[in-house]
């Protein structure tokens, strides 16, 4: 049948990220200068290729990404190419082929997803904050001869619908921040005077990379029914028990994407690819870049629905795969307790993370865990039955 995974990854798709208590922000910053040298006959790359930020320290899992540029001075700025890159290998595209051709000198300007628009692709760049903008999604701005990961990269609007949030959310903030810098057409050159800042904030209640059950997880209450619903007049081993199960996964999503949280969440006036981003960020990023191009080129075309994008996000096996620990130790309150793991006795997630800290420890093998065991042999679980 649909795997439990699956299921309860499906239904956690369509909720966005608790704000937890606690969480924090911190700055970092390389104050070195960053040469950019004109394209002459190619392209460019700044004389520090690329410059690094290395975070430490910061407990919880990436909510918010902010990146400034300390002092650019350039004489064309549309030749500028940015690129971040997270420590994970994740990147987007900071800027590209915006900017105008009015000369800079020393402006300060921030990339915020909160920004009230990006740079205007005919400038000028003046001191403020932006959204990330790419004009032209073009693979030689960032040269990986010298550094830079291979393409594709990840675009920002217009070209696509990237943005700082979908692709650093729900990863772990340590490690080497990197950015790259670029000038793409002869007849430009500048330097970014002063460096460049990044400013993370984290939930810092949840334990990166593992995303941790909050007060709206998926529920007893959800799950009982949306079990039922794919098993409905399932037999296994009965004549087309295989195409009866099929057609109730299919009408589940179908169902589920009508559900008013999930529209809430994914309201219809999303473009295809903020659609899958957006799917693909609450899912921590699981769609390779190949994988997430597909489903956003199939969605436009419609030869894929949004229920089957949900299905195709919710069933891809390296999301499985990430949340297979969780789901196991969920199925355990569900299955033998027949309760949410913050119900009573409980009040909070601490028993759960208990238990999903000692099957990560193991591996995921719940046999040398004794997940199971413990769970069976437990006073609450022989109670049910009139056992002491």
């Amino acid at each position: 049948m649909l795997s439990i995974a699956a299921l309860f990854a499906a239904a956690g798709l369509w909720r966005t990220p608790p704000v937890a208590h606690g969480a924090a922000t911190s700055t970092f910053s390389n104050v070195a200068a960053i040469q950019i040298a004109d394209a002459d006959g190619g392209v460019g790359n700044g004389y520090t290729y690329p410059s690094t930020v290395n975070v430490s320290g910061m407990t919880g899992i990436v909510t918010d990404v902010n990146v400034t540029i300390n002092g650019l001075t350039h004489t064309w700025p549309d030749d500028l190419g940015l690129l971040l890159v997270g420590p994970g290998g994740q990147n987007i595209v900071l800027q590209s082929d915006v900017g105008g051709t009015v000369a800079v000198s020393n402006v300060t300007y921030t990339f915020d997803d909160a920004a009230a628009s990006g740079i205007h692709n005919g400038g000028p760049i003046t001191a403020g904050s932006y959204r990330p903008t790419s004009v032209n999604g073009d693979s030689i701005h960032f040269p990986a001869s010298v550094g830079a990961p291979a393409p594709p990269y990840r675009e920002p609007a217009p070209v696509a619908a990237s943005t700082l949030a979908t692709v650093f959310a729900g990863s772990d903030p340590n490690g080497t921040w990197k950015l790259y810098a670029v000038d793409t057409f002869a007849g430009g050159t500048g330097a970014i005077n002063s460096g460049w800042t990044l400013q993370i904030t984290t939930n810092a209640t949840a334990a990166a990379p593992t995303l941790q059950l909050s007060a709206g997880a998926y529920t007893v209450g959800e799950f009982e029914p949306d079990v039922k619903r794919i098993g409905q007049n399932v037999v296994v081993g009965a004549a087309s028990w295989e195409s009866r199960l099929e057609s109730n996964k299919v009408g589940y999503f179908d169902e589920f994407v009508s559900r008013s949280a999930f529209s809430t969440t994914y309201p219809a006036s999303l473009t295809a690819a903020q659609f899958v981003d957006a799917l693909n960020a609450n899912a921590g990023g699981a769609l390779s870049t190949m994988e997430r191009n597909q489903l956003v080129s199939e969605l436009a075309a419609g030869t894929k629905t949004r229920a089957q994008v949900l299905r195709a996000v919710a069933e891809d096996a390296d999301f499985a795969s990430a949340q297979f620990n969780r789901a196991f130790v969920l199925m355990e309150y569900f299955g033998y307790l027949r309760r949410n793991p913050n119900d009573t006795p409980d009040a909070d997630f601490t028993g759960y993370n208990f238990w999903l800290g000692k099957l990560n420890s193991f591996g995921g093998d719940y046999v040398n865990a004794e997940l199971v065991k413990a769970f069976i042999t437990s006073l609450e679980y022989r109670q049910r039955f009139g056992q002491q």
